[in-house]
């Protein structure tokens, strides 16, 4: 809350009240105070605290406040001194001190040449991310406290590791907020602190149909200027607006949202699979001695199954459990015990190594575009209820396109009418140009 300086050459003592900090919700500024603590008390009725400074004397000026922005980097300081504009000996207006003024670059290096100090400011210590300035090691703007570790801005990194390396893989242990300095600062040199809602970072992914852009209204025709006599203009007709076309989808959508009934699959019994999403004649295999996990099943009196096909290609599913939220297949191929196991979601999109279905690894709906390649007979049963909405709006759609075209029709038939209009209105307009000049401009 204040800082005190010891001063071996001192008039009455040695203990000097250097500055308050001024706090709201959160930092606001500082008092400048330099107070002798040591001082005589002063006249009498004053209250004195921590020897002779007293809390009823204030200085016009000592008070600098801070203005910032989302960061909370200093960007202005002003003092609660007000200069005011006098106009025709009287005061119109009044603005603040500025004290000092800085303008950074996203990392937090000052710029050059855009910063500015009044002659009467005094040395204020802190700047880019609100944060503590340690001028007196290297210079100006070249070293901040952050509490954990110590930054260098010209840098955009920390001079330590991070304390929480462990914690953030992903990230360079000398990094700063996460190397997204516009949005985030650094909460005291251990990790990012985002100030944005969470939503607005990390939406989740959202199924949705491209629109396909509405068709342009016909721009209307200009209105003729008023003849002398009265004689009414033709009204052009108005396009009428096309319908809303909704998209169908041209082969069935391939999405990782889509339910699949679990129910009656059994891990260890390929014929209760769903439809593999890979290319092949899959048969269902026994499990043979030697293979993983055939003893433990067999200890049990377990039967199981798997899915091969004529390439030695193995195939088996993989239910959600503890560790994988999602059931997925599990795919080795060639079959050998050389190759890797692969896991693939159940729509046959291949899961990267090392990310988990459902956890770390969520692909966004694939649209596939052509019907006639994957005729209905085809249609995984998860899939058919999908395709009979959409088709269902296709007919709609139809309904809508044959009524657009009558519109568009009777739309001809007025816009013929009204150029004929047209016509004979431009042969009474040079006929009254004619006859009464003199009514025209």
């Amino acid at each position: 809350m204040a800082e005190y300086e010891k001063r071996e050459q001192a008039s009455s003592g040695n203990l000097y009240l250097k500055r308050h900090y001024i706090y709201g919700s959160r930092r606001m500024g500082l008092i400048y105070r330099d107070q002798d603590v040591d001082a005589s008390k002063g006249e009498a009725g004053t209250i004195p605290i921590l020897g002779g400074y007293r809390i009823d004397k204030a200085d016009r000026g000592a008070r600098n406040y801070e203005l910032t922005n989302h960061l909370g980097n200093v960007l202005v300081t002003i003092n609660d001194v007000k200069t005011s504009v006098a106009v025709g000996g009287a005061i119109t207006s009044s603005s603040p001190t500025i004290q000092t003024a800085n303008d950074y670059y996203p990392f937090g290096m000052l710029m050059p040449g855009r910063n500015y100090n009044a002659p009467s400011a005094k040395d204020y210590k802190f700047g880019f991310n609100g944060k503590e300035n340690d001028d007196y090691v290297n210079g100006e703007g070249t070293q901040q406290d952050y509490g954990m570790r110590i930054y260098d801005p010209r840098l955009g990194k920390f001079l330590s590791l991070d304390p929480f390396t462990s914690a953030f893989p992903y990230f360079t242990p000398y990094q700063f907020a996460g190397n997204t300095p516009v949005w985030a600062t650094d909460l005291d040199g251990g990790e990012p602190s985002i100030s944005l809602p969470r939503w607005m970072m990390f939406p989740d992914a959202v199924l949705t149909l491209p629109k396909i852009p509405s068709i342009p209204l016909q721009p209307s025709v200009p209105a003729p200027p008023v003849i002398p006599n009265g004689f009414a203009t033709p009204q052009s007709p108005t396009l009428p607006p096309a319908p809303f076309m909704p998209v169908p989808p041209l082969v069935p959508p391939t999405t990782r949202s889509t339910p699949i009934d679990e129910s009656t699959i059994d891990k260890n019994d390929a014929n209760t699979y769903p439809t593999p999403p890979f290319v092949g004649d899959w048969k269902v295999v026994p499990l043979r001695p030697g293979v993983k996990g055939y003893d433990k099943l067999k200890k049990r009196g377990v039967e199981a199954t798997r899915l091969e096909n004529e390439n030695g290609d193995i195939l088996r599913w993989h239910p959600k459990d503890r560790d994988h939220p999602k059931s997925h297949w599990d795919f080795k191929p060639g079959g050998s015990d050389n190759n890797e196991w692969q896991n693939w979601t159940p729509d046959g999109i291949r899961i990267p190594e090392g990310q988990i279905y459902g956890k770390d690894f969520n692909p966004p709906s694939i649209m596939l575009m052509d019907m006639s390649t994957f005729p209905m007979k085809e249609y995984p049963a998860y899939l058919k209820k999908q395709y009979d909405v959409m088709k269902a709006k296709i007919i709609e759609y139809n309904k809508k396109m044959i009524d657009y075209n009558k519109q568009m029709q009777e739309y001809d038939k007025k816009l013929e009418k009204y150029q004929q209009d047209r016509k004979k209105y431009d042969e009474k307009m040079m006929q009254q140009l004619k006859d009464h000049p003199e009514n025209f401009a």
